[in-house]
Parts: structure tokens; C-alpha cells; sequence
């Protein structure tokens, strides 16, 4: 399956659209994905610490890759540590964290993040799926404990609100047929990483007549957290950051940058009927509708019209048959 490309491929400045990627799996510690990643790419692997490595210098930029947890590849446990008064020396330090790896490995995840890729060479990601799979790479279903996730972070062609609503509707109309079509593992449904928005604050983002000038306050009263299937709050941090910074958000937590964060798709990485171009042209959806807005304004509308508990199944349905025709 090839990448679908979106009707708006080139960003405000005339440059075309990139998309990062971060690409959640079990199985291959740092220093091996990262000569993975070299294998393909090319570029330098310098490793930061036991949890941390880095390509540096591919045609694309640096690729990190690293366990994903903060207290870890930031060796935060050590200042807990010094706070006890235990100073650990180099040999110990690096014995303590070759344990600690072995440990977290068990639930927490380790990670791929790619440079910001351009839409027209997104195929060469299907080539280091396939090298982390071929070495050992274990994703979502390859246990009950592992909750890992795909995500997607497509640049917006323009940080102007009206745009950036657009895409947010597309997103919350086509919710129900994403969740169906990435058919969210189980274990990740149970997580909050994914929760879904509040019904009033969709109903509300939903009308016609909903203002734009409202979107990034009304965002951070209904949705303080970066646990949505699509994050906005990177993207109206790089629109605003002071008021952004200001709310009762996860602010450390919080990189600015003019993309959205779509977390929804689980990461089969060891499953080889798999591709990233499947989980990416579900994405596209949400783009072709944002950039037709009487169309929008139709499927805005069939939504709004659907009871609060509306079958989640048969929404998906209805969006597919919908699409298939593309009203």
C-alpha cells in the first residue's frame, strides 16, 4: 500500500509538508535500533547514556532513539538518589542502570522518533519498519502488558485558528470510523493516553457557528491533558505559548511546534501484513475533509444530529459508506 498524499502539500512558506514519526516497541534496546536506523540511513550513532542513543547527520536529520520514560533516559532517579544522600560512582551508576533497563523494558516502551520527514519520502519509513520487525522489534499485540502506539505528527499547512479548527472537526466527525479502522488494541483502550474528548466539548467545537477566535481557551478548559487521540496542545503552544504555558497543563510535558500529535494507531511493528502508509491514509481522511468545507459542514452536521451514546460501531459505518461516496 503506497502514502496517500493530502490536497495541501506545502506549508505557508511554500516548502513542503513533513510528518515526524514515533514508533513505540519491545524488543531491541537502544544501541541495536539505532544501528538499525544507521543501516538505513546512514548517519552517525552516538549512544548519550544506556537508555538514549542518537543518528545524527542522515539526509533527514537525527533520529533518537530511547526508552520512553523520562525518570529513565533523563537518569532522573539519580537526583532522587543524591536527595537521599547516596552518590552513586561511575562503575555503580552504570551497573544501576543496566538493571533498571532490564526492568522497564518488561512495560515500558522503547521508541523510534524520527526528524520531520517530507510527505514525498515517507515510503523510505517503510524500509526501517521492516529492518526493526526483520531484527525483533515486538509491538502492541505481542503481549497483553504493551500499550504501544504510533504516532503521527503532520505538520498544518498554516497556523491561522480557522485552519486549525477545520482539522480538529474533521478529526472529531471522523473519530468513530479512525477508532474502527485502527481497530485500537485493547490494552491501549484501558490506558488514558488515548481518552477521547469530552461529548459537550465536541458537540460544542461541532456547530457551524463556533468561532475560531475561541478554540485554544475552550481547548484548555475541556481538554487539559495530552492524553487525546489527536494532541493539539504542542500545536496552540507554537500558536500561543503564553497562554498555553499559563493553563493547568502538563507543561513539561509540552515541545511547541506547528504539527498536530495523532496518537490513535497501534504500533503491529512484528506483524508483517502491517504498514505505516494504512495508518497514514487514515490520516489523510481527516485532511481531505478539513480542506472542503461544505463537505465539512455536511458531516459536522450528520454528527451533530446523532444521539449522545450513538453505537460507536454503527457511526463507523455510516462515516465508510459515507466516504466511500464521498459526500
Amino acid at each position: 500500500m503506497s502514502f496517500r498524499m493530502p490536497p495541501i502539500m506545502h506549508n505557508a512558506h511554500g516548502a513542503i509538508r513533513r510528518v515526524g514519526l514515533e514508533l513505540e516497541f519491545a524488543g531491541l534496546e537502544p544501541d541495536i535500533a539505532s544501528r538499525i536506523v544507521q543501516g538505513v540511513f546512514g548517519g552517525e550513532v552516538r549512544k548519550e547514556n544506556e537508555f538514549t542513543s542518537r543518528v545524527k547527520g542522515t539526509e533527514f536529520g537525527d533520529f533518537s532513539i530511547t526508552l520512553d520514560a523520562a525518570l529513565f533516559k533523563e537518569k532522573r532517579y539519580e537526583i532522587y538518589l543524591a536527595k537521599a544522600g547516596i552518590a552513586l560512582q561511575p562503575e555503580s551508576s552504570h551497573a544501576l542502570a543496566q538493571h533498571l533497563l532490564k526492568m522497564a523494558s518488561i512495560l515500558v516502551p522503547y521508541e523510534v522518533v524520527t526528524p520531520p520527514i517530507p510527505l514525498d519520502r515517507l515510503e523510505a519509513m517503510e524500509e526501517l519498519r521492516e529492518e526493526l520487525r526483520f531484527h525483533g522489534a515486538r509491538g502492541t499485540r505481542s503481549a497483553i502488558r504493551f500499550a504501544f502506539g504510533l504516532h503521527l505528527n503532520p505538520e498544518i499547512p498554516s497556523l491561522e485558528l480557522p485552519q486549525v479548527l477545520a482539522y480538529l472537526q474533521a478529526f472529531l466527525v471522523l473519530y468513530p470510523w479512525l477508532l474502527h479502522r485502527a481497530n485500537v488494541d485493547f490494552t491501549r483502550k484501558l490506558t488514558p493516553y488515548i481518552d477521547e474528548f469530552p461529548h459537550h466539548y465536541v458537540q460544542k467545537v461541532l456547530k457551524e457557528d463556533y468561532p475560531p477566535a475561541h478554540l485554544i481557551d475552550d481547548y484548555l478548559l475541556y481538554n487539559p491533558t495530552r492524553n487525546r487521540p489527536l494532541d493539539l496542545l504542542p500545536l496552540l503552544a507554537q500558536i500561543d505559548s503564553r497562554t498555553v504555558m499559563a493553563a493547568e497543563v502538563e507543561r513539561e510535558l509540552i515541545r511547541p511546534r506547528p504539527a498536530f500529535h495523532y496518537r490513535l494507531p497501534n504500533c503491529l511493528i512484528d506483524e508483517p501484513d502491517w504498514t505505516l502508509s494504512e495508518e497514514w491514509n487514515n490520516w489523510v481522511e481527516v485532511e481531505r475533509l478539513a480542506a472542503d468545507p461544505s463537505r465539512l459542514r455536511r458531516f459536522c452536521r450528520r454528527r451533530l444530529a446523532r444521539p449522545r451514546g450513538a453505537d460507536m460501531d454503527q457511526l463507523a459505518e455510516e462515516l465508510e459508506e459515507c466516504l466511500q461516496k464521498d459526500l
